[in-house]
């Protein structure tokens, strides 16, 4: 049965739950999501419900990564990090978590589609803070509609913040995705015409696509260019900012 992110090659580095969740729902629509885990294995696998005595897994773990392939990788030595390297030039998409370096993954593979997803965001004024689920959920305005009026905000069980920061990135990669092989334009300066492809397998599998972000129209060249990788930078608050 074909499924419509057939062929899609994704590499999920990200640690926590918003990231995780981005890339098991790709996978649940059809995407090859390779998870990425340090070698004692993904913090996830050791936090609740139902937790293996040994914190090897556990029910939340297995929540955020049904359908999606685990490679272990130590990226502090020289061997992991040129395996991740090549990891990365595989990739159609990278999504990356808090403490990945993205320069080295968008000098990898310029033309993948990088979505970062992280508390506060990779630039702006909250860009260094650290935060909880409470404090994503009161910035948010989640528990401020906790509750009854007049009362203190309510905070809301079941990490909604993180869910809801996921799906900002799942929605947020596939307009990214879009955007690259379906707005066809002419780029001036190289003299080359844009033409648009069809969104499918073949497409999502030839990365020769010009790719440009911050609201420009992408499409594959008829040539070759220098190619950019399309950032998606997400935060917990759920904006995404192509």
């Amino acid at each position: 049965m074909t499924t419509a992110l057939q062929g899609l090659r994704v590499l999920d580095l990200s640690d926590g739950i918003a990231g995780q969740f981005c890339g098991r729902m790709l996978a649940d629509y059809g995407a090859e999501v390779t998870l990425v885990e340090p070698p004692g294995g993904s913090a996830l696998r050791r936090q609740g419900p139902f937790r293996d005595a040994d914190g090897r897994d556990s029910l939340l773990f297995f929540h955020n990564n049904t359908g999606k392939a685990s490679v272990t990788l130590d990226v502090s030595t020289p061997s992991g990090r040129e395996t991740l390297a090549a990891l990365a030039r595989a990739a159609d998409v990278v999504i990356a978590g808090s403490g990945i370096d993205v320069a080295t993954l968008r000098a990898a593979n310029p033309d993948c589609v990088l979505a970062t997803v992280s508390g506060f965001g990779t630039d702006g004024p909250y860009r260094e803070w650290q935060g909880t689920e409470m404090v994503y959920q009161a910035l948010a305005g989640i528990m401020r509609r906790n509750g009854e009026a007049g009362r203190e905000p309510l905070y809301g069980c079941g990490d909604r913040a993180s869910y809801g920061a996921g799906v900002a990135a799942y929605i947020g990669i596939l307009a990214a995705l879009h955007a690259r092989v379906a707005q066809p334009r002419v780029d001036r300066d190289a003299g080359a015409e844009q033409r648009p492809r069809r969104f499918g397998r073949d497409a999502l599998r030839d990365r020769k696509g010009k790719a440009r972000v911050h609201g420009q129209m992408v499409a594959e060249p008829a040539v070759l260019l220098n190619d950019r990788c399309p950032l998606v930078h997400l935060a917990h608050l759920g904006v995404p900012a192509l």
